[in-house]
């Protein structure tokens, strides 16, 4: 299905096509000689980056998933290379946060397991998005089926955030200042590689398994550090309306113009 799928795709009619590391339309690219450009954290791979797990299968996936024909990488910091800051949404902060409030975003996660591991800190409320058949609470841990609205409420208000080492949620976190506690899916070597540099860079901290322990250590931490992201996507859409694609010289100003802010 997948090879029908890319031979059908005509771009024929297209100058440029533009992907967020999705395969079908890389690979149709590809096929048809096509200029493609890929914006995404995985593309940032393709630098020396931190680096976890990592080993020739991994690599050779990550590698060949979506080729483009430019890749441009996202990551927290650009560690010495032509790599762009996050595309983070932004909130309105009007409402106060409360530092004793922490959400909780573990989806691949055992639900109960994760109850108990939450369970000893009474001091703490805990929203806890999981695929919940309805609301529960069970005193200071408070069970909530999946709402985008009830989530960027709580992570607005919540003083730190849970969750497992994907780029966007802790790139959202980040950037509302909040204190980010991670645990990396066992064999995805992006995941592990997040963690790393989460850590590095003193935005967050890490634990490989649901750790009582961690959790009482990242609690006892101070508030975490708000770091303001420049608007990434308006510089994305003004730099490929330019129409100069594969300028470099055009790239890497956008990228260091981008950092300085």
């Amino acid at each position: 299905q997948f090879y029908k799928d890319v031979k059908s795709l005509d771009l024929s009619s297209y100058d440029l096509v533009i992907c967020d590391y999705e395969p079908i339309t890389a690979w149709a690219a590809k096929r048809q000689k096509k200029l493609c450009v890929g914006v995404g954290h995985q593309y940032a791979f393709g630098h020396d980056v931190p680096r976890r797990g990592d080993d020739f299968a991994a690599n050779t996936i990550m590698k060949n998933f979506a080729p483009v024909s430019l890749g441009l990488g996202l990551h927290w910091h650009h560690f010495g290379n032509p790599i762009l800051p996050p595309i983070a949404e932004t909130h309105d902060l009007n409402e106060p946060s409360d530092p004793n409030k922490v959400v909780v975003y573990l989806g691949f996660e055992d639900t109960e397991q994760v109850i108990r591991m939450l369970e000893p800190f009474e001091d703490y409320l805990f929203t806890y998005y999981a695929p919940f058949a309805q609301y529960e609470s069970r005193g200071h841990i408070q069970l909530k089926p999946f709402s985008r609205e009830g989530f960027q409420h709580d992570l607005a208000t919540a003083g730190g955030v849970i969750c497992n080492a994907g780029f966007e949620l802790s790139s959202e976190a980040i950037q509302l200042g909040k204190k980010l506690l991670v645990k990396p899916l066992h064999g995805q070597m992006e995941q592990l590689s997040n963690a790393k540099a989460l850590c590095s860079l003193g935005l967050g901290m890490s634990m490989d398994t649901l750790d009582h322990d961690a959790v009482e250590a990242w609690l006892k931490q101070p508030p975490g550090k708000r770091v303001i992201y420049p608007n990434v996507s308006k510089a994305i859409v003004e730099w490929i309306s330019k129409g100069d694609w594969m300028n470099e010289t055009a790239l890497n100003k956008m990228i260091v113009d981008l950092w300085r802010e």
